[in-house]
C-alpha cells in the first residue's frame, strides 16, 4: 500500500504551526521535527478513519470550526434569512439623518423669530 501524504499547503501550515509551538515553549530544532511528525501521523490518522476522535477531540474541531465570526454570520443568514447588518445600521443611519435635518429646520425658523423679537425689544428700549 502506498504511503499516503498530505497535500504541500498541509505541510506548510503543520511547519507553521510546530514553529509557532517551538517558539512558545522555546523547544529545540529536533523537538520541532518530532512534533511535525506526530501531527502529520494524527492527520493521516484522522483522514484514513483509522483513528476515531474522541468527544472531547470533535469538540475541540467544532469550537475551531465555529469559532469563526463569519461562518458564524454566514450560517446564521442561511438558516435564519436575518438581513445583513450593515443594511439595518443605513436604515438607522438615515433615521437619525432626517431627524438632524428636520431639527435644524425647526430651529432656524424658531431662532428666526426670536431675534426677530429681541431686536423689537431692543429698539423699543433705545426710543424711550
Amino acid at each position: 500500500m502506498p504511503e499516503e501524504t498530505v497535500s504541500t499547503e498541509t505541510q506548510e501550515s503543520i511547519r507553521s504551526f510546530c514553529r509557532k509551538i517551538t517558539i512558545a515553549y522555546d523547544l529545540d530544532e529536533e523537538i520541532q521535527k518530532e512534533l511535525y511528525g506526530h501531527i502529520e501521523d494524527k492527520l493521516l490518522d484522522y483522514l484514513s478513519g483509522e483513528e476515531k476522535l474522541t468527544e472531547g477531540d470533535a469538540f475541540v474541531l467544532v469550537c475551531e470550526h465555529f469559532g469563526d465570526s463569519d461562518l458564524i454570520q454566514g450560517l446564521l443568514n442561511e438558516v435564519h434569512d436575518i438581513e445583513p447588518k450593515w443594511f439595518l445600521n443605513g436604515e438607522v443611519v438615515f433615521r437619525t439623518s432626517l431627524i438632524i435635518i428636520c431639527g435644524i429646520i425647526i430651529a432656524w425658523f424658531i431662532s428666526g423669530y426670536y431675534i426677530n423679537t429681541a431686536i423689537k425689544l431692543a429698539d423699543t428700549a433705545n426710543l424711550q
